[in-house]
Parts: C-alpha cells; sequence; structure tokens
C-alpha cells in the first residue's frame, strides 16, 4: 500500500459566551485514499456543526 499525507481542518467561531459555530473538512490534500488494510476508501469530507451550551 503506498504511502499518503492528509490535511484536516477545523474553524470554529464563538459570537456568543453559549453558541459556537464550527467547520470542517477532512481529507483536504486528496479526493481519497485507501487505509489499512487497504480495503476502505476515506474519501474528502465537510461537516458544519452548531454548539449551543446551557
Amino acid at each position: 500500500m503506498p504511502a499518503y499525507v492528509t490535511g484536516d481542518l477545523r474553524l470554529s467561531w464563538q459570537g456568543w459566551q453559549q453558541l459556537e459555530f464550527s467547520l470542517m473538512g477532512r481529507n483536504l490534500l486528496q479526493d481519497r485514499h485507501l487505509e489499512y488494510p487497504g480495503t476502505v476508501q476515506i474519501e474528502r469530507s465537510f461537516y458544519a456543526k452548531l454548539t449551543g451550551r446551557f
């Protein structure tokens, strides 16, 4: 199985004391790669998250 380099990123903004908004990206340096033992493909993905604390 060939080696690979991957990059993940998380940007977060806490506009109010109890509310946080996050954007996340996984596997940003390539479209997909094989994960050990070479049977599962990990694809590029993006997520948004809104967290409220009370």
